[in-house]
C-alpha cells in the first residue's frame, strides 16, 4: 500500500492507495497543533492497517503557498550586494532589507571586498527590530558563494536561521535569488515545524 498526506490550511487528506485503487480517503480539518492534526488523520486512515502493510509515504503541503498568499509569513531580514547594472533596491522585500558594499564580477572574481564594519551594523539594526531570520544574497554568487559565506561567517551566530542565495538558486535571475532567499528565511520555521511534526507521527505510527 502506497501512504498519501496532503496538509492544506483548511483541510488535511490522507489516502491509502492499493494497486490502481483508493481503499480509503480521509478528510481531517488542518487545526493549529500541526501534530495533532496528522495525529488525527492517521489515526483514521491507518485505523486496522498494519504498518507493515505501508510500502511507501508521499507528502505535500500547501501551507508555504498559504504563508505567502495570506501575507502570514515571518519576519526576515535582507542583505544584499549588487554591484554595477540594476539597482536592487528595485526588488526590495521584507521589512529590513539592506544593500551593502562588495560585488564580483560577472565571472565571479571580487570587484570590490565587503565592509566588514557595515555588514555588521546592518546586521545590528536589523536584530534590534526583533528579526530572527536573515536572508542573503550577492548578484554573482552563483559563480562565487565567497560573499554571502562570509556575511554568514561575520553575523551569523546572530540569527536563527541564514538563507544563503547560492544555495536556494543556481540561476542568474538576480531578482528572483532575492525573493527566492528571503522567502527561504521567511518560511524557514513554518517548514521546519511541518517536517518536525511529520518525523513524529511518523515515528509514532512505525512507518
Amino acid at each position: 500500500m502506497i501512504l498519501g498526506l496532503d496538509v492544506g490550511g483548511t483541510q488535511t487528506d490522507a489516502v491509502l492507495v492499493e494497486g490502481r485503487e483508493v481503499v480509503r480517503a480521509v478528510k481531517t480539518p488542518t487545526g493549529g497543533d500541526l501534530l495533532e492534526t496528522l495525529r488525527a488523520s492517521l489515526d483514521e486512515t491507518l485505523s486496522g492497517i498494519s504498518p507493515e502493510r505501508i510500502e511507501r509515504t508521499a507528502f505535500s503541503t500547501t501551507m508555504a503557498t498559504n504563508a505567502v498568499v495570506q501575507d502570514r509569513l515571518d519576519r526576515a531580514g535582507m542583505i544584499v550586494s549588487a554591484g554595477p547594472g540594476m539597482n536592487p533596491e528595485w526588488f526590495a522585500v521584507g521589512p529590513a532589507f539592506h544593500v551593502v558594499k562588495g560585488c564580483l564580477d560577472h565571472q565571479g572574481i571580487e570587484a570590490v571586498p565587503l565592509d566588514r564594519k557595515q555588514v555588521m551594523d546592518v546586521a545590528d539594526g536589523i536584530r534590534k527590530q526583533g528579526i530572527r531570520h536573515l536572508g542573503v544574497a550577492g548578484k554573482f554568487s552563483v559563480h562565487n558563494p565567497g560573499h554571502e559565506l562570509q556575511v554568514k561567517e561575520w553575523v551569523g551566530r546572530s540569527f536563527s536561521h541564514v538563507a544563503l542565495g547560492h544555495r536556494v538558486s543556481g540561476i542568474l535571475n538576480f531578482p528572483r535569488r532575492i525573493t527566492t532567499t528571503y522567502l527561504n528565511a521567511a518560511l524557514h520555521d513554518l517548514h521546519h515545524g511541518f517536517a518536525a511534526a511529520l518525523l513524529q507521527i511518523l515515528k509514532e505510527k512505525n512507518l
